[in-house]
């Protein structure tokens, strides 16, 4: 004889959909070893990165099984960071690394520092990213410097006086030296505003 259906129940969805991050973490890892599920499936359906899966199985098999212990005496609820929580997890989902996340934060109304960020990612289950080339990391770092610009070098006769006039005896030697060959033989990038012939 069947047993009938158990009815559902609201609070299922406390298991079902957690928002607690040692919970979460907890249901995802219970999907991978008690139902089976791919890395892959439980990363999908708990929000997670495949790789974020990986390394909490690797780390739960090497005995890191302490899901709602709390791990540091102190406030349960940080303010600060909890306000910078949304803006972290969508800067790390475009793959910008601690230190750029921490730069964009630090101009907007939750600015929070690199140990900030990181206790963010980690909670979460995000790995650190491993070094990359300039031309793969998000964002950049800093404002592009204004472009350069020719001058007009001053009319002669040019008249200076100085305490130092024995330094005006370097000035044949640099012409000597030919400061404009050796410009346009390094072959630098130039400009229409700065060419890099002299």
């Amino acid at each position: 004889m069947r047993s009938a259906k158990r009815p559902h129940r609201p609070e299922a969805g406390f298991f079902a959909d957690p928002h607690d991050t040692a919970q979460r973490r907890y249901e995802a890892l219970r999907a991978y070893f008690l139902e089976g599920a791919t890395a892959a499936q439980a990363a999908a359906r708990f929000g997670y990165a495949k790789a974020s899966v990986q390394a909490m199985v690797r780390d739960f098999r090497r005995g890191d099984r302490d899901f709602f212990a709390r791990r540091r005496p102190g406030p349960r609820v940080a303010p600060a960071k909890q306000a910078a929580r949304a803006e972290v997890l969508r800067l790390r989902a475009a793959g910008h690394s601690i230190t750029e996340i921490e730069q964009a934060l630090a101009t907007t109304a939750t600015p929070l520092n690199r140990t900030g960020v990181w206790e963010l990612l980690s909670e979460e289950g995000y790995e650190r990213l491993p070094t990359r080339p300039t031309d793969q990391r998000g964002g950049s770092r800093r404002d592009h410097p204004p472009r350069t610009r020719r001058i007009s070098w001053p009319p002669q006769p040019l008249r200076l006086p100085s305490d130092f006039a024995g330094l005006l005896l370097l000035v044949p030697g640099l012409v000597a030296l030919d400061l404009p060959g050796a410009v346009s033989a390094a072959h630098f990038p130039g400009t229409p505003r700065g060419p890099r012939h002299l």
